[in-house]
């Protein structure tokens, strides 16, 4: 079903694409503009091609699965999408689809939409979000309410949909077959949606339930305040927006103001919900011809407003020239903020020009990088030194308010530790020292290596890049096709990721005139000024009014001050000028300088992480690169008859053993495992690592001692493990109930440097001496985890969800102790008893290790003798038999039971409630593992549908 010739012979096609593509990016990409000024960009998934033309093979072709909903007559009696909704689902919806996708990976689009919160209207704040949600609710064509959503799940897709500052996304994914059908229902979503009254109710309440559940996010407290406190009137600048909206905002203030919301909707959708202002992208296991009949064929009524579209028209977003986030009258100011949870933090925010032009340069990634930098030299090794912080971010986020059209948001936010929250304000003189020293190296010209090596890092994990899932791909090129970033047609796969050339211009402008205390704000959050729950019955303010009050002991008192409130998350604090003689301190250091001696900030030093070896290793000669190769193929015939131009059957064959994990080492003190990649085909490998330990979780004690013991290997490998993921080498190590993991990936070149480092750390906890941690860890560490454990037990189960689970978890498991048994277990812990627990805990022991990757058998084997020689050389017993390993037991839960359990939850003020239902199965064992997953799924679609509904 071709589309007309006229419509066709209209299409722009934009600039060619696949030159930009990483070298294993093996889609085809068309970059489109219809008449009615709809850009699309069409990508053709040639490896799910392969997979689909095999699996029909295999299969047979079956024409009636190519026939969609959409295209059934009208008067069929089940599975007609015209039909209005009864309220009703069919019976047999589930039972009439055969296995939607055989294994190949699905079709998916997305399409983002040039308008977000920041142009709600203000007597309706949230009206973005509202409409988001409106638009599922059925259309003229398909007016079905559940029409799109049951189409999707029926499938066995899913589709979601998100509202920014500047625009909107809404997305899904489905099996190949119906990519087709679901494109027009979804096209219909910008053509003629019904935005009917009988939804808004429903919808309301959603939106409301979406807003309970992040009002106690300290983040999104923090964030509503500085839109609160921005100095501007609503209605002046969209920073003091609402953006979430809620039943206040989108019902009972415009009802206050004789405004009909669904009206307002209406109108919004005309203004803003035109062509040009939006992108679509297409992924498919179907030709680019195909593709673009299919855009074409639905997506040409979407309204138009203007002429003489081209991929050379430039976007004027109109909240551009709009001016700065906060007014002089914010500035200078610190904002003492209350949090739900136990926490302190400190955020300092400069307002700077919006960045979205600087693409090539990225000035703001490039003083990120060094302002956030954690290995020596850094500000945070500075603060760590002193006891006062424990991590640090800097940056212009991606999204939302701060990163716009009209300005950008350069946030350094740090964690403080409790002493650190007394000594803000020389936490506050360490930064603007770290930023004279950037201006001083700025004026004599910035060594060039640091971009050098920040330009090869991008390249190289753009290049080896993991392919992402088909709905993560559209999501992401929609983001990158955003109006608002207007980023050349050309450049649409890689503007966002790579460095192109170094801006010392920019770089400046941003230090000199930008980075400063007088273009500063200061959010300083922390339980010293108390608890959102203490202030529930407090007389409280909406009233913005600077307090004048003495600091005690470098910190302010608001004992007998009532606090200011936010209106709308209900979030308490106080404002105070920050006083000249400050400002004149932090001006003054802040001056191109270096800074002395004894300040340990410098610039930091080339990484030695970055891998400059990535040739694949050989496979054995004896081996095949057929990653589905089966027994048959290898042992039966000649590997060079394999037809690799075929793919692979939907449900392989056994495989051969060389395809599977072998076991070079068996044995009560290491079992080890190997598998050379045959897949991905990527110079990058993983090391997992399980230590089995006999002592642990023996009790809460042990266990706690053990969470402490990750944390302090964690913050004493800082510095190390963050030069290591700046070449996108990851790592972990956590506590689980047999003992420890460990996990390493990324570049197997230098990834077995680091896995030593880690493991040589972890072993020197064992030992007879109990009295003195070993060396290059400080008792301040010590505290200073100690510190964070408690707070993170502290604030364990503060939401409804998490708190259902901890219960469920500890009634079933009586060995997995809870937060608060962990607490008391460490309230009162030295380091001569942490050090004597944990070396009991890592008394007996044995490893189970995985490696995998772009590593041989030689590889493996020097991994082998690395973990030997390195569990010898700690001492202690090693090696523990099967029945030695820390049991983990389950309660039996009587067949005939019916056990309810209820708790109040931790936070009072929490406004959720959460229900969680727990159906033993049994033993463990595979068949029944995929029929419970199964289930789960089925059970899922059907659940969200039915509380979607109901909510």
């Amino acid at each position: 079903r071709s589309v007309g010739m006229a419509l066709q012979n209209d299409v722009q096609e934009g600039p060619d694409l696949n030159a930009s593509r990483n070298p294993f990016d093996k889609k085809e990409y068309r970059h489109i503009l219809l008449p009615n000024g709809l850009r699309a960009l069409l990508v053709s998934d040639t490896v799910a091609m392969a997979e689909k033309q095999t699996s029909d093979i295999d299969g047979g072709d079956d024409d009636d699965s190519k026939q969609t909903d959409t295209e059934e007559d009208d008067d069929q009696e089940d599975g007609d999408l015209n039909e209005e909704a009864d309220g009703e689902e069919d019976e047999d919806e589930f039972d009439e689809e055969s296995d939607a996708g055989g294994g190949i990976r699905s079709a998916a689009a997305a399409m983002i939409v040039g308008v977000g919160s920041m142009y709600d209207p203000p007597e309706v704040q949230g009206l973005s979000h509202f409409l988001e949600h409106l638009l599922f609710m059925g259309s003229k064509k398909y007016p079905n309410e559940n029409a799109y959503d049951k189409f999707i799940s029926k499938h066995g897709g899913s589709d979601n949909a998100y509202t920014e500052s500047e625009h909107t996304v809404y997305y899904f994914d489905i099996p190949q077959e119906h990519l087709e059908g679901a494109l027009d229902i979804f096209a219909q979503f910008f053509i003629e949606p019904l935005m009917m009254e009988s939804s808004v109710e429903r919808e309301l309440k959603s939106i409301e339930s979406e807003f309970q559940l992040v009002k106690n996010s300290d983040g999104c407290r923090l964030q509503q305040v500085m839109c609160h406190t921005c100095g501007h009137d609503l209605g002046d600048h969209p920073m003091p927006q609402f953006s979430w909206g809620n039943i206040q905002s989108l019902e009972e203030v415009p009802k206050a103001k004789n405004v009909d919301p669904l009206t307002k909707l209406r109108e919004f959708f005309e203004e803003y919900y035109y062509a040009s202002n939006m992108r679509l992208v297409v992924v498919g296991a179907h030709s680019l011809d195909e593709l673009q009949d299919y855009v074409v064929k639905s997506f040409s009524e979407v309204p138009q407003k203007g002429t003489n579209f081209s991929f050379d028209a430039n976007y004027e977003p109109k909240i551009k020239n709009v001016g700065m986030p906060f007014t002089s009258s914010s500035l200078q100011k610190v904002y003492y903020v209350v949090p739900v949870r136990d926490r302190h933090a400190i955020s300092i925010t400069w307002q700077v020009p919006s960045q979205m032009k600087f693409w090539k340069s990225k000035p703001c990634d490039y003083l990120a990088h060094l302002i956030g930098h954690e290995a020596e030299g850094s500000l945070l090794a500075a603060l760590k030194s002193k006891g006062w912080a424990t991590a640090c971010c800097a940056g212009v986020g991606s999204e939302g308010y701060e990163n716009a059209s009209s300005h950008a948001l350069f946030i350094v936010s740090i964690t403080l530790s409790e002493e650190g929250i007394t000594h803000w304000q020389d936490i506050v003189e360490e930064l603007y020292r770290y930023v004279g020293m950037l201006r001083y190296h700025s004026d004599k010209g910035l060594p060039p290596w640091i971009f050098e090596e920040l330009k090869a890092m991008q390249e190289m994990s753009y290049r080896y890049e993991d392919e992402p899932s088909p709905e993560d791909f559209v999501e992401n090129m929609a983001e990158n096709m955003a109006p608002a970033y207007d980023l050349p047609a050309d450049r649409l796969l890689d503007a966002l990721s790579l460095l192109y050339e170094f801006d010392p211009v920019a770089v400046a402008d941003l230090l000199d005139h930008y980075f400063t205390p007088a273009n500063s704000r200061i959010d300083l959050t922390s339980t010293k000024f108390g608890r959102a729950a203490d202030f529930e019955d407090a007389k409280t303010s909406t009233t913005i009014e600077v307090v004048d009050a003495p600091l005690t002991n470098g910190l302010f008192d608001p004992t007998g001050i009532m606090p200011l409130q936010e209106p709308l998350f209900g979030a308490q604090y106080w404002c105070q000028n920050i006083s000249n003689e400050l400002q004149q301190k932090w001006t003054a250091v802040s001056q191109a300088q270096l800074p002395p001696l004894e300040s340990n900030l410098s610039l930091p030093k080339q990484n030695e992480f970055v891998p400059t070896e990535f040739e694949l290793k050989p496979l054995p000669k004896t081996d095949i690169d057929q990653p589905l190769a089966t027994e048959e193929m290898i042992d039966g015939g000649d590997k060079d008859d394999l037809d690799e131009s075929v793919g692979f059957p939907p449900i392989p064959a056994r495989l051969h053993p060389s395809q599977l994990p072998s076991l070079l080492c068996d044995t009560n003190i290491l079992k080890l495992w190997h598998l050379q990649d045959r897949v991905f085909k990527r110079p990058t490998a993983e090391l997992r690592l399980l230590v089995y330990c006999a002592d642990a979780g023996k009790s809460p004690l042990h266990s706690a001692c053990s969470d402490l013991l990750v944390r302090l290997i964690s913050e004493s490998l800082n510095e190390v493990v963050y030069m290591a993921s700046m070449c996108d080498l990851s790592t972990s190590i956590s506590s689980v109930d047999s003992g420890f993991s460990i996990r390493v990936n990324g570049f197997d070149h230098k990834l077995m440097t680091l896995f030593g480092i880690m493991l040589d750390t972890l072993l020197s906890f064992r030992g007879e001496d109990s009295s003195t941690l070993p060396r290059g860890i400080e008792k301040e560490r010590f505290d200073l985890c100690l510190e964070s454990n408690r707070r993170r037990y502290v604030n364990a189960g503060m939401q409804a969800s998490s708190l259902a689970s901890d219960v469920r978890i500890k009634c079933l498991t009586p060995k997995m102790w809870s937060p608060n048994e962990k607490l008391k277990a460490i309230s009162s812990l030295d380091i001569p008893t942490f050090l004597k627990t944990v070396s009991e805990v890592l008394g007996s022991i044995a490893f189970e290790c995985l490696y995998h990757g772009n590593v041989n058998v030689s590889d493996a084997e020097h991994a082998l003798s690395e973990i030997l020689r390195l569990l010898q050389a700690s001492g202690g017993t090693v090696g523990l038999a099967r029945n030695e390993y820390p049991e983990q037991l389950v309660t039996k839960v009587p067949s005939d039971a019916d056990i309810t359990l209820r708790c109040a939850a931790k936070d009072p003020k929490e406004p959720n409630q959460a229900v969680e239902v727990y159906m033993q199965v049994g033993e463990d064992n595979t068949f029944d593992r995929v029929m419970a997953d199964l289930l789960m799924e089925l059970v899922r679609l059907i659940s969200f549908r039915c509380c979607k509904i109901q909510s």
